[in-house]
């Protein structure tokens, strides 16, 4: 790739990357055009062919679903990182993604929320995911289970409190302890742009 110095060191942009061991081998053949570590066994590929993989270099076995074409490290847990993993999604010239559908996997590449939604963003333990249709929110716990289906509307208060709007009636749910706050007292909300 070409190699250019900034203040912080040198970048590199463009190139085809590979993966070598301590003595030179190579691990992986130098034709992908992204290599990420999320931690020292697994690798997050992309080829230029547009196809993501995640894969485990100790044992050279691929953990994705083959239809994946983006994957992001949602979840920095060394030890058990967890993946936004996306089908169809369009890849703009910073990286940036638009478009497609999107799941959760774990690190050993099992399927935690499959692909079906537009967009999952993670809030402390816990994944805001916008449906496919655009027709309402999930609150989906670190496993994938949905606690909340279908909401108007979820906006977090901290990581473990949201307020939710379903049907035009509003509340406060706390998802640690998997109960409402408050009674469906009010039909609409809005959160300050800047929560402490």
């Amino acid at each position: 790739g070409d190699v250019t110095k900034n203040d912080y060191g040198t970048e590199v942009n463009g190139g085809n990357w590979g993966i070598i061991n301590m003595n030179g081998d190579t691990i992986l053949p130098f034709k992908f055009k992204e290599i990420d570590f999320g931690n020292d066994s697994i690798a997050n590929l992309l080829d230029y062919d547009g196809k993501a993989y995640l894969m485990n270099i100790n044992s050279m076995t691929t953990l994705t679903n083959p239809e994946a074409n983006y994957i992001s490290q949602i979840s920095y847990d060394w030890q058990n990182p967890t993946y936004l993993i996306g089908k169809d999604v369009v890849r703009g010239e910073y990286g940036d993604a638009t478009g497609g559908t999107y799941g959760l996997i774990d690190g050993t590449g099992k399927e935690l929320i499959p692909f079906g939604y537009s967009e999952i963003k993670q809030e402390g333990d816990f994944y805001i995911a916008n449906s496919i249709d655009f027709n309402g929110f999930d609150l989906l716990s670190e496993s994938g289970k949905v606690i909340v289906n279908r909401a108007k509307s979820i906006q977090p208060l901290n990581d473990s409190l949201f307020l939710i709007l379903n049907e035009n009636k509003g509340y406060i749910y706390n998802a640690n302890q998997k109960v409402k706050h408050s009674s469906d007292e009010f039909s609409d909300f809005a959160t300050p742009e800047y929560l402490s």
